[in-house]
Parts: C-alpha cells; structure tokens; sequence
C-alpha cells in the first residue's frame, strides 16, 4: 500500500510539472535585464553592475486632526474715564438781547456739580430765570435743573448730580438765561452744553 501511494505521488508530481512547464512555454514571465547580462556570461562584454534597491518604506500621509479652537476670554470693556469738568459753555445772545458770555460747571469740593455764569449785556438789577433743558438752544425739551437766577449777569448753583452723570444723561442739554425772573416768554441767551 505504501508503494502504490509513492508511486501516485510521484506520476501526480510529474503531471504537474509538465502542466507547468507546457503554461511557461506558452507565456514566458520576462525576465528582468540585470538577469539576463548575468545569464550571458559567454559574451565577451562585461557585465554591467546592477542597481541597488534600497528598501524605502513609503513615509504614510499624516492627515491634520481638526482642532477644536479654543475658548477666548470676553474682553472686559474698558471704562470711559470719568468726566470731572471744568466744561466751559458759551452762551450766545437771543432774541436780540445783545446778552452773551460764559457758563462754568465744574466740580465743589463734595463732588457736586456747580454751574456759575459770567455774561456782559443783559439788564442791570433785575433778577433773570435760569434753566438747564434738554435739548438744544433750537428745541428745547423738559427742564431738568433749576438755576439760581443771575444778577448783572452773574449766579452759582449747586447742582444734586455729579459732572459725570450729567454730561453721561441720555440726549442734549442746553442752558436757557431768560429775561427776567418773572418772564419765560423771551429767552436772552443759551449755551448748548452737549
């Protein structure tokens, strides 16, 4: 039994190599140049040297991760610095009064505001009604202080806001010097504050 078994191996091995060497015959496999100057060596011509293949693994392509960008800080909005004043108003004449000058408002020593008129121009002993309005000189709106009244062009009031919080206040303000004390009907002069 072990003969007829070596005897199948080999006519089955046999049959194999000729079935492949009748597919080699049919389509033969190129052979590399460097082999066949080697084959060659009858030929008179020396052989060139073959090149040398360097193992040169491929570099692998690093494809860039996303980054998730980080969280920025909200910038702390810087203050305005604090108005402290002198703010310096020019009062022009009105209705023709020939009534001009200056309003001061600049800070008291408790931090108040105070408002004090320097004008040429006006009437002479008489009281005259002073006002800060919103608004401006051509439209003015609601009044917001209460001046004390000028004599020969001159007052000082003490105002309960800072300079601060009053130039901060939403819109114009103008200052309004009236003709007397008792008229409001004919202002003489207005300085627009901002």
């Amino acid at each position: 039994m072990k003969t007829l078994l070596v005897v199948l191996t080999v006519v089955g091995v046999g049959i194999l190599g000729w079935l492949y060497w009748d597919y080699r015959s049919v389509n033969p496999e190129p052979v590399p140049s460097s082999l066949t100057a080697l084959d060659d060596l009858s030929s008179t011509d020396t052989p060139s040297p073959t090149p040398l293949m360097l193992d040169v693994t491929p570099t692998p392509i690093v494809t860039p991760i996303p980054s998730t960008p980080r969280p920025t800080a909200t910038p702390t909005p810087t203050p305005s610095p604090r108005i402290t004043g002198p703010i310096f108003v020019s009062m022009n004449a009105q209705n023709s009064s020939g009534q001009f000058g200056t309003a001061a408002i600049v800070t008291t020593e408790n931090g108040k505001a105070a408002v004090g008129f320097n004008l040429v121009g006006g009437p002479v002993g008489i009281y005259q009604a002073a006002y800060i309005y919103s608004g401006t000189c051509a439209g003015l709106g609601s009044t917001r202080y209460n001046l004390n009244p000028l004599m020969n062009g001159s007052s000082y009031t003490v105002l309960n806001v800072d300079i601060d919080t009053l130039m901060r206040t939403e819109g114009h303000l103008a200052i309004v010097v009236y003709e007397s004390h008792q008229g409001f009907l004919h202002p003489f002069s207005c300085g627009q504050i901002k």
